[in-house]
């Protein structure tokens, strides 16, 4: 694959109780739909750091890092965004922290795990998001209620 046209980046799965923290992108490839807070791997750091700056940057909230739910493989050849992504997914506890927009975020929201489903079907959350979001709570069932 050619130079620059790969990406890894890790997502965080925030959640607290039953519900996610899901953030609307403002720019980029997934610009006004609602994706888990997340971006691109900085060299030299660890991916549970990536998944604690990228939380923090995009939320204001710290997290702890539970543990990593997938990886993922993001190309889309009919866009202007030549590149593919590794997307790794994270389960990561909510610690502090009053929700708020940062980065290449425009509005932060606790979403209830049944609102994601009905989001993924109006094309409001991709279906990339959506799945790794099923598979953090599928990995981590006991994490839910607490």
């Amino acid at each position: 694959m050619e130079e620059g046209k790969y990406t890894v980046a890790c997502y965080a799965c925030i959640i607290k109780k039953e519900q996610i923290l899901l953030v609307r992108q403002n720019k980029g490839y997934w610009e006004n739909l609602w994706t888990l807070p997340g971006g691109s791997l900085k060299l030299g750091e660890t991916l549970e750091d990536c998944v604690r700056r990228e939380a923090f940057e995009e939320t204001g909230c710290q997290v702890e890092v539970l543990q990593q739910t997938g990886a993922y493989v993001s190309f889309d050849p009919t866009t202007s965004f030549e590149k593919q992504v590794l997307l790794i997914g994270y389960l990561a506890r909510y610690v502090s922290g009053v929700p708020r927009p940062g980065g290449d975020v425009d509005e932060v929201r606790w979403v209830h795990f049944s609102e994601v489903n009905p989001l993924r079907e109006v094309g409001k959350i991709p279906d990339i998001v959506a799945r790794m979001i099923y598979d953090a709570r599928l990995r981590a069932k006991d994490w839910w209620l607490g």
